[in-house]
């Protein structure tokens, strides 16, 4: 393991937390939420970098950045362009077929509010 400043750091480079990692993992397999709350450069990109690295079995993660918006519109139009071009919407397989169907329509929907 290296220090690494600036990009947050995955691999053998991440420190491994996996007290924390367990909480996260058991929090959201309950269907709740989950808020990072510390300081600066203490690793919380990268343990979410981590969890959609390495994925339990059932478990698709997705890390979206939706910091420039300044809607409530674009908010669900920038959170859904980026889940469904990631790698884990890809792995729903058939699951994923319906969405593909459904969205447009989701999108008409958004643009006409």
């Amino acid at each position: 393991m290296r220090n690494i400043i600036g990009q947050a750091v995955s691999g053998a480079d991440f420190f491994d937390r996996p007290q924390v990692i367990k909480r996260i993992r058991r929090a959201i397999r309950n269907g709740n939420q989950v808020y990072l709350s510390a300081p600066r450069r203490v690793g919380k990109t990268s343990i979410m970098h981590h969890l959609s690295d390495n994925p339990e079995p059932g478990e698709h993660y997705v890390y979206a950045i939706t910091q420039s918006v300044d809607s409530l519109d674009g908010f669900y139009k920038e959170l859904a362009k980026q889940v469904i071009g990631s790698d884990a919407f890809g792995r729903l397989g058939r699951t994923g077929k319906p969405l593909n169907r459904a969205l447009p329509t989701f999108f008409n929907e958004l643009a006409l509010k």
